[in-house]
C-alpha cells in the first residue's frame, strides 16, 4: 500500500520539527522531499500552522491509542511504566527530539493555537501517569509524575546533546526507586500486621 501524499507530508513534517524545529523548515523544503510542486503541499495544508495542528493531532491520536493499549494490556505499575518509558523512547528514536520536547524548546515561535495543543498533550501524559500512579499506590502520584516525564524528556534531550552518548537513564531509576520503595513499604505493613 502506498502511503498518500498527505501522510507523506504529515510524516516529513513531524521529522523536521523534532529536528530542525518547526520554524527551521519551508514549505520548499516539504515540496522538494516529497518530490511535489510547493502549490501541493498547500492544497493539503493551506498554513504552516494547519500543518503543524494536523501533525499534532496525528501524534496525539496515535499517542492516546498506545497508551489506552498499555492501560488494557499491562498487569501492574512497573509494567505499564516499563512500557511506556519503551513508547516514549521509540518515539523519540532514529536521533530525533521527542515532538513535545521540540516543541516546548521553541515556544515562542509557535502560533498560539499549536503551543496550546502542544500543552494539551503533555498534560495527557502527565494524567496518565498520575493516573497510573495512584492505582499503583505510589504517594503524591501527580509530583512522582512530573518527574517521570521530565526525566524522559530531559533525558531525552540530554542524550541528544550528547549525541547518544548518555549511558543509563533516569526514567529507569525512578521507575525502580518507585516500585522499590511500593515493595519495601508493603513488607513493612505486612511485618508489622503479623506481629
Amino acid at each position: 500500500m502506498t502511503v498518500s501524499t498527505r501522510q507523506n507530508l504529515l510524516d516529513i513534517a513531524a521529522r523536521h520539527m523534532r529536528s530542525r524545529g518547526y520554524a527551521a523548515f519551508s514549505y520548499g523544503d516539504l515540496a522538494a522531499e516529497c518530490g511535489i510542486r510547493k502549490a501541493s503541499v498547500h492544497h493539503h495544508f493551506p498554513t504552516k500552522e494547519a500543518l503543524g495542528l494536523a501533525v499534532l493531532d496525528a501524534h496525539q491520536e496515535k499517542f492516546s491509542a498506545r497508551l489506552q493499549a498499555i492501560t488494557d494490556d499491562a498487569a501492574d505499575l512497573r509494567e505499564r511504566l516499563t512500557a511506556y518509558g519503551a513508547l516514549f523512547r521509540e518515539g523519540s528514536g532514529d536521533g530525533l527530539l521527542p515532538l513535545c520536547g521540540a516543541l516546548a524548546a521553541e515556544r515562542d515561535a509557535l502560533p498560539q493555537a499549536m503551543r496550546d495543543k502542544a500543552a494539551g498533550l503533555l498534560r495527557v501524559q502527565l494524567d496518565w501517569l498520575t493516573d497510573v500512579l495512584a492505582q499503583g499506590g505510589v504517594a503524591h502520584a501527580a509530583r512522582s509524575a512530573m518527574a517521570l516525564l521530565v526525566a524522559l524528556e530531559g533525558g531525552a534531550i540530554v542524550g541528544w546533546g550528547l549525541s547518544g552518548v548518555a549511558s543509563g537513564h533516569p526514567f529507569d531509576d525512578l521507575v525502580a526507586e518507585l516500585c522499590a520503595s511500593l515493595c519495601a513499604g508493603a513488607k513493612g505493613s505486612h511485618h508489622r500486621i503479623s506481629h
